[in-house]
């Protein structure tokens, strides 16, 4: 049975000797293979999933009756014949014991089969793409199941077959003193890149909550939350903020597209024959050798990706902190499905010129604002207070598009930033479905959530959403004086 208790993590780095490093190295790609096996033996089961007739019966008739339980049940069973259960891949990998019991125990490899089972299950149960191997070098982590066997802490260090590594903190460091004292779970080794080589870290996930809180506010008001692929925006009785997600890490992106222009050079002139005439890649399976510079541009595209990771994390959690702080705890947000705003359009059209209209849509802006991320962080730290995030359907809602004062839903197109209300206000889009959000009623039907707006609060509270509108907006502008790069998103 799974333990439900509250947990946090800690990550502390591992003080590793060059011949620990190599044995690490060694077990991660040990760890990595065995990922691999068993996405191999996925497929197969997968592909004889796929040619059973009884399957696709009960599928079919699924659709007509989704919540019949029978159904499900007989579904259920047809894939565990196939052997498709997170715990028959635990089995299979105790089968393929010879290939790591030198180097990672059983639980360890069972944690990778649980992993690889969660790719699985996203490809049958949530429209999931098809099922990818697993590169060594974005393999990074390994774990246990607790602090027992395998992976495991003990008092300043870290034992792992055999292996036994110190942690490396400053000894005046009190948060992780206090955080030491609670029980520990089960134990995590990463590895990031740094510059040319790896560093390993050791992530405690510990029961309890962290020693250090962020200051909550004690307000009960609501505030309501727009965000967006770079931006959020925030609306109470009191305040209304637009704010830009990471906008403090460092810019990058020139610094990667020179790199990957670069490697793209090396590959080429390394392997000549898998190319076509006219610079495309050859069909088929093909093999690529890899040169030390080559090998070395990706090691620094790698490090500056992990990098810019751990900026954009830290600076989440600061906002989080802020955003805690000043607005309180009770929250209502659209529920964005952001892998859908990343991919590209599929339908070919053209503007009114006759020119081919770009298929991108936001996937650099959410590689490099993480709005999901974002979410997630603020919501685990509700989750301490034993609070969550509400969120709501962003198609029945229509945040952006409801005029409260005619009562009417209007479509803008995404281009105008400020839109005119009814009563001839001029409001930015994102701080009006703040706003909206913010007086959203919430009730439940038989089968469904179901939406409506407070109007009379709305009215109530307009002309002091109109003030600090004002303010906010202005904030934007003196700092557009002061030459400070505002987004074009914004205002």
């Amino acid at each position: 049975m799974r333990c439900r208790t509250n947990s946090y993590i800690i990550t502390i780095r591992l003080n590793t000797k060059k011949e620990d490093e190599i044995i690490l190295d060694k077990r991660f790609r040990i760890g990595c293979h065995i990922y691999n096996v068993l996405i191999k033996h996925a497929i197969g089961c997968l592909n004889q999933l796929e040619r059973d007739k009884a399957y696709y019966h009960y599928l079919n008739r699924l659709n007509k009756d989704k919540k019949n339980k029978d159904i499900l049940k007989k579904l259920n069973d047809i894939r565990m014949n196939h052997g498709l259960s997170e715990y028959q891949f635990h089995s299979y990998v105790v089968k393929q014991k010879k290939m790591y019991s030198k180097n990672i125990d059983i639980n360890t490899a069972q944690k990778i089969a649980t992993r690889a089972w969660s790719a699985v299950s996203s490809y049958l149960f949530k429209d999931g793409e098809e099922i990818h191997f697993k590169k060594s070098i974005k393999f990074s982590s390994l774990e246990g199941k607790d602090n027992i066997m395998g992976i495991m802490f003990k008092g300043s260090y870290i034992k792992f077959k055999g292996l036994t590594i110190p942690l490396k903190y400053k000894k005046n460091d009190e948060y992780i003193h206090r955080a030491l004292n609670d029980r520990v779970k089960y134990v995590r080794i990463i590895r990031k890149r740094h510059k040319s080589k790896w560093r390993y870290y050791a992530q405690l996930i510990l029961e309890g909550k962290p020693p250090k809180l962020p200051e909550y506010s004690l307000s009960e008001d609501i505030t309501g939350i727009d965000i967006g692929p770079s931006t959020i925006a925030l609306v109470n009785s009191d305040k209304a903020e637009l704010l830009e997600l990471a906008s403090n890490i460092e810019k990058v992106e020139n610094e990667i597209r020179i790199l990957n222009r670069k490697s793209d050079r090396q590959r080429r002139i390394n392997n000549p024959n898998n190319y076509n005439k006219d610079g495309t890649v050859k069909k088929g399976h093909r093999k690529w050798f890899l040169s030390k510079g080559l090998k070395k541009t990706y090691s620094k595209l790698s490090y500056i990706y992990q990098k810019r990771a751990d900026q954009l994390r830290q600076s989440h959690f600061m906002l989080a902190n802020h955003i805690l702080k000043e607005y309180g705890t009770d929250f209502i947000v659209e529920d964005m499905q952001w892998s859908a705003l990343a991919k590209k359009a599929k339908e070919t059209k053209k503007n009114k010129n006759g020119k081919f209209q770009s298929k991108k849509r936001y996937s650099k802006s959410i590689a490099n604002h993480a709005p999901s991320l974002f979410l997630e962080i603020l919501d685990n730290k509700l989750g301490y207070i034993n609070k969550s995030l509400m969120k709501v359907d962003t198609f029945k809602t229509r945040a952006t598009q409801f005029d409260h004062i005619s009562g009417e839903y209007t479509k803008h197109d995404l281009k105008e930033r400020m839109i005119n209300m009814s009563d001839g206000s001029l409001i930015q889009r994102d701080l009006h479905s703040a706003f909206n959000l913010k007086h959203l009623i919430i009730y439940q039907t038989k089968d469904k959530e179901e939406y409506d707006y407070d109007i009379d609060s709305m009215n109530k509270n307009y002309n002091q959403f109109l003030l600090n509108h004002n303010e906010c907006i202005n904030r934007l502008l003196e700092q557009k004086k002061k030459r400070k790069k505002i987004l074009s998103s914004m205002i």
